[in-house]
């Protein structure tokens, strides 16, 4: 994704004051740019990670905890590499309602 790609999906988030779900899906070829943790729209309670042909690291996951996207998080569809993912998730994601993980061992 471009610069001018990135500005533009930033500018056009940040003015969806309503905007509740959040789906990123992705070519596998393409990098997931953790960029867009740093979303600042209070609205988004829900973010789908699952689909986007990505599978977060546990290093990944505590900068997304501490990420605004990730504070204010209810909903989470994620896939991650490590079980001890999960358990950070869940101990560090104070607003967090449902969590649904999908785990691969094999993308250590």
């Amino acid at each position: 994704m471009s610069t001018a790609s990135l500005y533009i999906l930033y500018r056009t988030r940040n003015r969806a004051h309503h905007l509740r779900t959040l789906k990123f899906e992705q070519d596998v070829s393409l990098p997931l740019h953790l960029s867009l943790f740093n979303y600042t729209n209070t609205s988004v309670r829900k973010l789908i990670l699952v689909g986007c042909d990505y599978c977060f690291n546990e290093e990944e996951c505590i900068l997304f905890n501490r990420s605004p996207l990730g504070v204010q998080c209810e909903v989470l569809l994620i896939e991650v590499n490590n079980r001890e993912t999960i358990i950070h998730l869940v101990k560090h994601m104070i607003k967090l309602r449902v969590l649904h993980v999908r785990y691969d061992a094999g993308m250590n």
